[in-house]
């Protein structure tokens, strides 16, 4: 006996995950090769100056940003340091804290990279459209304002299930 069709929302899943993971692999076999050739960095390294460059961010804020442990941004940072293309500056009111800033060097190397990434778009908008283009930037930003604590998790998920089974019995 065939297996029953999976609902509708299983397969759009699926198709999201597979849409994501196919397309950040494209882009990144894509830009990743360029940037590296260019300028020796990544996609990663280009959002980290992009982030420092259009706000005062400490190392913690950083962190934030990019999901890792506070402890983790001094070793991720000292490679901008070393190249001359971030500086740490203390900050007037505790000089053990520090903020972070693009040298002259940081700011070149960022509009270079802005110049590749906006030859490489243009690209992209002439494969899809201008309009179609617009709107996967509009459902991607949709998608990364979604509340992570919104979604259930399984492990607490199961302990609720769990514990609801003790006093049911």
């Amino acid at each position: 006996m065939p297996s029953a069709a999976p609902p509708a929302a299983t397969v759009l899943a699926t198709r999201l995950l597979e849409a994501h993971y196919g397309a950040r692999d494209a882009f990144t076999r894509l830009v990743d090769p360029l940037l590296r050739e260019r300028y020796d960095l990544d996609m990663r390294d280009f959002m980290i100056l992009r982030w420092i460059g259009e706000q005062e961010l400490t190392p913690g804020s950083l962190a934030q940003l990019l999901h890792i442990p506070g402890y983790a941004t001094s070793r991720l940072l000292d490679p901008f340091i070393k190249r001359n293309l971030v500086r740490r500056e203390v900050t007037s009111a505790d000089a053990r804290r520090y903020r972070l800033h693009l040298t002259p060097e940081g700011h070149d190397v960022l509009q270079g990279i802005n110049e590749t990434l906006t030859e490489m778009v243009g690209k992209f908008i002439q494969e899809l459209g201008a309009e179609r283009f617009e709107l996967l930037i509009e459902g991607l930003d949709a998608l990364t304002r979604i509340d992570a604590k919104s979604f259930s998790h399984p492990k607490k998920d199961q302990k609720l299930f769990d514990a609801s089974r003790k006093i049911y019995r």
